[in-house]
């Protein structure tokens, strides 16, 4: 089919997969020193206080409500499940609080962004998806960056399909945004027939293949929908900065149709900037990776982030399923931010 003819030529970088006894990166190591700004000192040393000042005062009241008689067993119990939710909720708490005072004052200082000399992977990782979400997904985006960044983006459909109607009827959608190519934005088709360690395993392929020609990808979901303003940002400043190797945005819900799809893209929008601010503050440069949504250094990634697979039986034992999480961790572990 014409979709398998628009891949560009390969650009190898290396990324191997390993057996059992040849471990891809040791999980068990100390970390590298790294430095901490003031600043997040400061803020984790704020969540701290406040997590500890409001958790001992809840809990003492509630023992205080409980202990008005002798306080039978099933009551010990109850206080003890009351215990941990609190302190996880005041946990939350003292992150929305320090990101809405963080936004009470305006930013003096500006995140340092500059003009990249290099090419960006829009990467869509896919697996028996609705082909034609996608497209149009990809059709908006290509239009919004051939406005704003011509020659600065070329977007990678990654497919894991392994049933036969299901990859067929991506190509048969995906022959659209062949027929309307365009060399300032180009949109490449990739099906692997077997899709081992899922996700994790098909951006890997990517990365092994064709890495090699992009300095950074931008991992998305196969529901996303990411403005060129945000991936020109986010390109700039990883650009800005080399001793970062991922940068995450904060991912928003769009097009809710249900009454609790509406309720929680409410909270979303409203709520969620101040608490990620606050996360931001106090994670510093040591942060999480949510899997899609963020822009990744490729060469960092390929050098870190090559996972084990862990011996035994699944759950515990096999490809490592969360493996954003640990391919951040391992980011850090090596200096990248």
């Amino acid at each position: 089919m014409k979709a398998h003819k628009v891949l560009p030529e390969r650009a190898p970088l290396d990324m191997p997969r390993h057996r059992v006894n040849e471990p891809g990166q040791a999980l068990r190591q100390h970390s590298i020193p790294f430095f901490t700004s003031f600043s997040t000192v400061l803020s984790r040393l704020f969540i701290l206080l406040v997590t500890v000042g409001l958790s001992v005062y809840g809990i003492r009241e509630m023992h205080g409500v409980l202990s008005t008689n002798s306080i039978t067993s099933l009551q010990w119990v109850f206080l003890c499940l009351f215990s941990l939710n609190f302190i996880w909720i005041s946990f939350a708490f003292s992150q929305a609080l320090l990101g809405f005072l963080i936004n009470l004052k305006p930013r003096i200082i500006k995140k340092a962004e500059t003009e990249p000399n290099f090419k960006t992977a829009i990467l869509f990782p896919v697996y028996k998806e609705e082909p034609g979400r996608i497209v149009a997904a990809i059709k908006a985006m290509r239009e919004d960056l051939l406005k704003q960044a011509p020659g600065k983006y070329a977007f990678f459909i990654l497919s894991d399909t392994n049933q036969a109607n299901a990859w067929l009827a991506e190509e048969k959608a995906f022959i659209e945004l062949f027929e309307t190519q365009n060399e300032d934005c180009p949109v490449y088709y990739r099906r692997r027939a077997n899709n081992q360690e899922r996700k994790a395993g098909n951006i890997a392929h990517w990365v092994s293949n064709w890495g090699g020609a992009y300095e950074a990808m931008i991992v998305l979901d196969a529901d996303s929908l990411m403005s060129a303003q945000s991936m020109l940002t986010l390109s700039r400043r990883l650009a800005a900065a080399p001793g970062v190797g991922l940068i995450q945005t904060l991912p928003t819900l769009i097009s809710a149709s249900s009454l609790y799809g509406k309720l929680q893209q409410f909270a979303n929008h409203c709520f969620g900037p101040i608490y990620a601010e606050g996360l931001a503050a106090w994670h510093g440069l040591s942060s999480n990776f949510w899997g899609h949504n963020a822009i990744i250094r490729t060469r960092a990634f390929a050098e870190s982030c090559s996972l084990p697979i862990l011996p035994g039986k699944a759950p515990f034992g096999g490809h490592i399923l969360s493996h954003d999480f640990i391919e951040a961790a391992l980011l850090r572990r090596v200096g990248w931010g």
